[in-house]
């Protein structure tokens, strides 16, 4: 099961006002009820402070070590709070409280989910306001109360549906930019293979002619007086000829200069830019080679799939992406300071890559530090 924690900017100084605002009115208030002795006064204000300090960690963009069962204990722990309130106080709005643990829920369980054990929830309303403080319309309190924590809660989850969306559209708008770089080093090299066959049937044709010529113009030398006119035409063929290779060279060489491939390091630099919430560092060594476009393509999917694992799981704020060559070995190292909780399990993403780094003869290793670190191994030609 994927977590995900609520945003920590405007929301939580929102959630942390709101919470300010319903303790501080309700422990004032409680001055005009007799029933509300000192010491459920004391309650109520641990149960306000243990409510908050749940909040915040429940909110807290960081890993635990037994994620589920810290996660849900914190849930557990402010509901307890809520409940608490309820019997020491006799105003309902502290269920305004239970509604910011629903705008929680729905990070930790699908919305449906969420909605069938609502009433769990909000029960305790409507029990305390009628069997303790002898709330007649308690149960339509309880309603309403109800019906502001399933609002809360399709709100956020529409909120995080939008999230995952955007940043969907952001890995998928990366992935097309770094495959057109890619088809482009494609059709380059597609480029540079049709200008080789143009010098080799070009400089071939004419390499032929010459090569006739001078074998010729030997045969003339021998009686360079009788076939003088001859041999001078012979000569004069063989300097246009020469010339025309010349100019053939010399065109191919430019050809070949503005048809140069996409490097690994254009094509990376394409993949990782304006990547939301998380810095990436790149160190690519100076001596790599010209990479096929099947051995580019694979690198290039590696580092896409480390960025995707490393936002969706690794809760990290930087990745580091390590290219070297040497002794005609490729080697790409990829590791983020997030931290890999319990077992790693090997999914269709990381599947994914040791089958694409099978494709080009490399190898793939997996260790955790306690952060992931992926270790690729690929042949090249230098």
């Amino acid at each position: 099961m994927k977590i995900r924690t609520l945003p920590l900017a405007t929301e939580t100084l929102v959630a942390f006002f709101t919470w300010l605002l319903v303790a501080g009115s309700a422990l004032a208030l409680t001055v005009n009820y007799a029933e509300v002795t000192d010491t459920r006064w004391w309650l109520s204000m641990c149960a306000y402070c243990g409510f908050i300090t749940g909040f915040f960690l429940g909110v807290r963009d960081g890993a635990y070590r037994h994620e589920l069962l810290v996660r849900y204990s914190l849930m557990g722990w402010q509901c307890l709070c809520v409940i608490i309130l309820y019997l020491c106080l006799p105003f309902s709005y502290n269920a305004i409280l239970m509604t910011m643990l629903s705008a929680q829920l729905v990070y930790y369980m699908s919305l449906h989910r969420a909605i069938l054990l609502s009433p769990l929830w909000s029960a305790p309303l409507w029990l305390t306001q009628y069997y303790v403080w002898q709330e007649s319309t308690a149960w339509l309190t309880a309603l309403l109360f109800w019906t502001f924590n399933i609002f809360a809660m399709m709100m956020v989850d529409s909120r995080r549906r939008e999230e995952q969306a955007r940043k969907h559209a952001e890995e998928t708008n990366r992935e097309l930019r770094a495959a057109q770089a890619l088809l482009q080093r494609a059709t380059r090299e597609q480029e540079r293979t049709r200008i080789a066959r143009n010098i080799h049937d070009l400089l071939g044709h004419h390499l032929t002619a010459l090569s006739i010529h001078l074998q010729v113009a030997g045969r003339l030398s021998s009686n360079p007086e009788r076939d003088k006119d001859a041999l001078s035409s012979n000569l004069s063929q063989c300097h246009n000829i020469a010339r025309l290779l010349l100019q053939d060279v010399r065109d191919a060489v430019s050809d070949m200069r503005e048809s140069e491939g996409v490097s690994l390091q254009e094509a990376i630099d394409v993949l990782i830019r304006d990547v939301p919430s998380l810095a990436i560092e790149t160190r690519i060594t100076d001596n790599l080679p010209e990479l096929s476009f099947t051995q580019a393509n694979a690198v290039i999917r590696t580092v896409q799939e480390a960025i995707t694992n490393t936002l969706r799981h690794a809760r990290a704020s930087v990745l580091t992406v390590d290219i070297t060559c040497r002794d005609g070995m490729l080697t790409v190292i990829i590791e983020d300071n997030g931290r890999v909780e319990g077992e790693l399990n090997e999914g269709h993403g990381l599947r994914g890559i040791r089958e694409r780094i099978a494709d080009v003869n490399g190898s793939l290793t997996m260790a955790t530090t306690p952060a992931l670190q992926l270790t690729i191994k690929m042949p090249v030609n230098l």
